[in-house]
């Protein structure tokens, strides 16, 4: 960031790679001092944006590691991932991975060190009769990043854990805009002999179908109201208008 003590909401969106309102919502939830200026804006001081820089920027967070962390200790914790950890990816949506990546052993004290260091949480396992205890680290999303000091002292696991990187990497911590949409092609309805989108065929065909559409059409012409009809048939006021515009009835809403 800039080499200056105040930065306006803007500026705090763009460092943490949040929305614009994301940071209006923390500063109501208290996680977030702010200030009036001058021109009765909104300020952020550097230290706050630093404070939540360890949550919203694993990234940058991974840098800091390079420079407390010994590298003996970085050898030493991907050693131990290397023969006791997984990663795992999972499809969940194509803009935001599900990417967990845990460690477990039954001596608590090396999965500590890594808590220390890179956060995340220490589970026990349940349901283990007549057998010593096993615990289990676990870092979820976006904190994987934080793992990224210990990729060139990897063997086996390197691909696997670049890979979780790069994915996480490429969804830009929020969901892309959705694609605009050009053209859609369009039908003429037997029935009706209106313009309807191919992909909206189906729905607009149960119109012409429904079982109530003669209830529906004598309540209308009695000049009962769009909702109460709805009510009365436990159908939505959009439904109902939908069903009397495609039967050739004028809806005044």
């Amino acid at each position: 960031m800039n080499n200056k003590e105040w930065f306006t909401i803007r500026d705090v969106a763009i460092h943490l790679k949040l929305s614009r309102s994301h940071p209006y919502s923390l500063i109501k939830k208290g996680q977030l001092a702010a200030t009036r200026g001058l021109k009765n804006e909104i300020l952020v001081h550097e230290s706050e944006i630093k404070r939540l820089e360890d949550k919203w920027r694993p990234d940058l967070w991974a840098e800091k590691v390079k420079e407390v962390i010994s590298v003996d200790e970085l050898a030493y914790l991907a050693g131990f991932f290397e023969g006791e950890g997984s990663v795992t990816i999972s499809p969940r949506m194509p803009f935001m991975p599900n990417i967990k990546v845990s460690v477990g052993n039954t001596q608590l004290l090396p999965l500590e060190r890594f808590h220390n260091i890179f956060g995340g949480v220490i589970r026990p396992e349940k349901n283990r009769p007549n057998r010593r205890p096993f615990y289990v680290w676990v870092l979820n999303g976006f904190y994987v990043l934080r793992l990224s000091p210990l990729l060139p002292f990897l063997t086996f696991k390197k691909e696997q854990l670049k890979n979780a990187i790069t994915q996480l990497g490429q969804s830009h911590w929020r969901k892309p805009p959705c694609p605009k949409v050009t053209s859609i092609r369009q039908v003429n309805c037997p029935i009706c002999n209106r313009m309807v989108a191919v992909n909206c065929l189906s729905r607009h065909r149960n119109l012409h179908t429904n079982p109530f559409l003669p209830e529906i059409i004598k309540l209308w012409e009695q000049g009962v109201s769009i909702r109460k009809i709805g009510r009365t048939f436990n159908r939505s006021h959009s439904n109902i208008k939908d069903i009397l515009v495609s039967n050739g009835k004028i809806v005044n809403v």
